[in-house]
């Protein structure tokens, strides 16, 4: 599906609207809801502050990995404004946690949504490309050494941040067939294989 939206074209890919529709009709708990909820206040996070930068995308695409956005060209993605860009959906998600527990106060159901909040946050934070941390590393990184080390040195953090993961994973889907911590595993490793983006693409 496609559409255009301030002179911003978005996309939203099948998988990705099946599978928030399924998440949504078999969850009873309200988790999803509220997972969904919080990764909406952590991409309006990314695209306020782009907007804030002076940026303005071309398109925006919905996926499994969070929204991938096409720039304009002339577009200026250095240092500090990029770090800040990447470091937004976190913020917001912390800020948000901060909210939902002061909420929580008087409606004790907002505790659960500042956990998720956090939890989303924290997760983003992990230095595994595509995710925030994985982003705020190869842009530190890349004030100081060339692109082709900075995407060494990106693999390589990747890789030590995922195999403990999945070890973890796995013993304890054996132990106490938890599968979350061996899903997040797979979810990251797949997102780090297409690495590819031009210099006119990033994911937020």
């Amino acid at each position: 599906m496609q559409l255009e939206l301030g002179g911003v074209r978005v996309r939203i890919g099948v998988p990705f609207a099946a599978t928030v529709t399924l998440m949504l009709l078999l969850d009873e708990s309200g988790v999803c809801a509220l997972g969904l909820l919080c990764a909406a206040l952590h991409e309006a996070g990314h695209l306020l502050c782009l907007l804030a930068l002076g940026e303005k995308p071309r398109s925006l695409t919905f996926s499994y990995y969070g929204v991938r956005l096409e720039r304009s060209p002339c577009a200026a993605w250095q240092g500090v404004r990029e770090l800040a860009v990447y470091a937004s959906g976190p913020a917001v998600n912390l800020l948000a946690a901060l909210g939902f527990r002061l909420l929580s106060l008087r409606l004790p159901g907002a505790r659960l949504a500042a956990d998720v909040s956090v939890l989303l946050g924290l997760f983003n934070l992990l230095p595994c490309r595509p995710l925030d941390g994985g982003n705020l590393l190869h842009c530190l990184a890349s004030q100081r050494l060339p692109p082709a080390a900075c995407d060494r040195l990106s693999r390589c953090v990747s890789a030590l941040t995922l195999l403990p993961m999945a070890a973890c994973g796995v013993w304890l889907l054996a132990h106490d067939g938890s599968p979350t911590l061996a899903l997040a595993a797979v979810y990251l490793a797949a997102g780090a294989l297409p690495q590819k983006n031009g210099a006119d693409e990033r994911k937020l």
